[in-house]
């Protein structure tokens, strides 16, 4: 093929490699991360100081080191009140937070009269019953109690954390103007109070809606029924 002078003579263009040291300032610096996902006592310790959780599970271990952290997680400085189990091989523990949770088994006529309603991702309801011991090892059974329980009224109890702010944006939905009062009480209306209140009976806490009897009170009454569960 056809090559032109200036292709040829940029090929046969003599060169020269020259070669040469020099040392080079680098204005950086290195930092080591640890990947491995493994921490030593002191790490452990600074963690647990951190976090203050209320239970502890130390497993994987030596006897030595795991009294050890034992130890510290008992230390008042580093953390407040909390559980520390150290559990052997093969040993099972249960550290739900619902400490007075029992098993027990539902009669088909009870169960048939429970209204169940669905709370996130589980069924709640509210049984009133007489129980029934087994003589063997099996679970309690809990029955109808035909004395009188029928004619027995009981309070109707409403399942939720109870929190204003988010109360406040429901009610905003619906169109009804709401404010916090300096007391941190949320007025709707201008006419009807919500407020939180303590039930020293049942020792949790719930609502209290305060205000003249209306039709605004009645659909603000409506509204907070309708955002929590009600067994």
């Amino acid at each position: 093929p056809y090559e032109s002078d200036s292709e040829t003579e940029e090929e046969t263009r003599p060169t020269k490699s020259l070669r040469e040291q020099q040392r080079v300032q680098v204005n950086c610096y290195v930092t080591f991360v640890d990947m491995e996902g493994r921490t030593d006592g002191t790490s452990s310790s600074n963690i647990i100081v951190q976090l203050m959780p209320k239970r502890v599970v130390i497993v994987h271990g030596s006897h030595a080191s795991t009294q050890a952290l034992a130890t510290l997680c008992y230390d008042s400085q580093a953390s407040a009140k909390k559980e520390v189990y150290t559990p052997g091989i093969g040993e099972t523990l249960n550290v739900s937070s619902g400490i007075n949770i029992y098993k027990i088994k539902l009669t088909d006529a009870l169960f048939k009269q429970t209204r169940l309603l669905s709370v996130q991702e589980s069924m709640l309801g509210f049984v009133s019953g007489q129980i029934q011991y087994a003589q063997n090892d099996e679970l309690p059974v809990l029955g109808v109690n035909n004395a009188g329980m029928e004619s027995r009224w009981l309070p109707p109890m409403m399942v939720g954390d109870p929190k204003l702010s988010a109360l406040r944006a429901v009610l905003n939905g619906r169109g009804i103007s709401t404010y916090f009062d300096t007391e941190g009480t949320l007025v709707c209306n201008n006419s009807v109070a919500i407020k939180l209140a303590a039930n020293k009976r049942r020792k949790t806490e719930g609502l209290q809606i305060q205000g003249n009897l209306s039709e605004d009170f009645y659909l603000i009454r409506s509204v907070v029924y309708g955002h929590f569960a009600t067994v």
